[in-house]
């Protein structure tokens, strides 16, 4: 009986524990993940300007080019139009 009732009290004692936050990120771990994010920003500006180009070339509008994982771009279907009410 005594087993038992211990066994609950350490089971609501534990239930009660708030949960421990993640320590947070070391100054040069912040630091490079800033610098990373900065990097990818530029590359993905960089490949956007360069898709965007590609597009251009081929006649297709920005919004309808897509880059098929071949290299070959293909234009998708105009979105159709609602129907006015």
């Amino acid at each position: 009986m005594r087993t038992t009732l211990l066994i609950l009290a350490m089971g609501i004692a534990g239930a009660a524990e708030q949960p421990k936050t993640p320590p947070a990120l070391k100054t040069a771990e912040r630091m490079a993940l800033t610098d990373l994010y900065a990097k990818r920003a530029e590359i993905d500006k960089q490949i956007d300007q360069i898709l965007t180009e590609a597009c251009a070339d081929r006649g297709i509008s920005k919004d309808r080019c897509r880059l098929q994982p071949d290299g070959t771009f293909i234009a998708l279907p105009e979105p159709p139009k609602e129907a006015k009410k």
